[in-house]
């Protein structure tokens, strides 16, 4: 038998016993009077061969979780354990502290411990797709499913086919999923896509979940005002009606300047908008009006922010010694 706690190894025969364990470890020790004090618990290899083990087994003092750091540390910067920790792995006190710090430590688990629903369960509140690494058998447990879904939404692609339409289709599991990440709202049934809480809690997340809400959202005012609010290039999946919407083309620039590409002709000519966008990026001067790229106030608003906007000024303005200097000014700063 070969014993693992903590950094301490005992190999040889089986003990008959627990004492005699005791007694074998407390040798290796080196301490015969702390033998009483040795305390094995059910994650150590082999004890549950020994047959007056049992109810004898605490965790009050758990050699194993001094391995709980180095463990830790190989789970969040490499792909593999060291060979000397391969038996942590089937420690159960360990593996609850681990997937509480980071779910993916469920990976490195014993195929016993993947199974553990509890265990599985804490893997995924921390990190919803460590849903992967769960057993096939908890991968289909609803509960576990639906627990892995409000932390990561995508953890839904682990589910089986049958139970991933299930909860795709169901209202609350979709909200919970989309509020912490809105693009699972293309997975999400063409019914949940037209529901206009479902849409408003996706875009207000990620403005860009616009794009798989359906046609009659893609129209509504307000749900496209959440989304460019969150996601200024939402606007491109805005209807062509809002795209000439001012009010909504002003939140989109003021969110990011280079949805001005999206507006219309007509607001990429409207002096107010274009200059709201090259005051949040000046790189947005490309998609202003020739008019406006003409314009020397509009020019200067750009090329403050961005030297590079020089480029879609008027030939006249990129002559122009004033605007010039404020050009060079902005890359001296930078």
């Amino acid at each position: 038998m070969r014993l693992f706690s903590g950094h301490l190894i005992y190999e040889g025969l089986r003990p008959r016993s627990l004492a005699e364990l005791q007694d074998k470890v407390a040798a290796i020790m080196g301490c015969s009077e702390c033998k009483d004090e040795l305390v094995f618990c059910s994650g150590d290899a082999v004890l549950g061969c020994i047959e007056d083990a049992g109810e004898h087994i605490t965790v009050v003092r758990d050699k194993v979780m001094g391995l709980l750091p180095e463990f830790l540390k190989s789970v969040d910067k490499v792909n593999d354990l060291p060979e000397h920790l391969w038996q942590a792995r089937e420690h159960r006190g360990l593996l609850q502290a681990a997937v509480a710090h980071n779910g993916y430590a469920l990976r490195h688990a014993s195929p016993e411990l993947r199974a553990d629903r509890d265990l599985v369960l804490a893997a995924v509140a921390n990190q919803g797709d460590a849903l992967r690494y769960a057993s096939p058998e908890l991968q289909a447990d609803r509960g576990v499913v639906t627990a892995a879904a409000a932390s990561n939404g995508y953890a839904l692609q682990y589910a089986p086919p049958e139970l991933r339409a299930e909860l795709l289709a169901n209202r609350a599991v979709v909200m919970t999923a989309v509020a912490c990440d809105g693009y699972v709202l293309q997975h999400a049934s063409p019914e949940l896509q037209a529901d206009r809480a479902v849409v408003m809690a996706a875009v207000a997340c990620n403005g860009g979940a616009l794009q798989y809400a359906s046609p009659k959202l893609q129209a509504d005012r307000i749900v496209v005002m959440a989304a460019v609010a969150c996601n200024g290039y939402s606007l491109q999946h805005a209807s062509p009606k809002l795209q000439a919407d001012r009010a909504v083309a002003m939140a989109a620039v003021a969110c990011n300047g280079g949805a001005l590409q999206y507006a219309s002709s007509e607001l990429q000519a409207d002096r107010a908008v274009v200059m709201a966008a090259v005051a949040c990026n000046g790189g947005a001067l490309q998609y202003a009006s020739p008019e406006l790229r003409a314009d020397r106030a509009v020019v200067m608003n750009a090329v403050e922010r961005n030297a590079y906007a020089l480029h879609h000024a008027s030939p006249e303005l990129r002559a122009d010694r004033a605007v010039a200097m404020a050009a060079t000014q902005w890359r001296l700063f930078q």
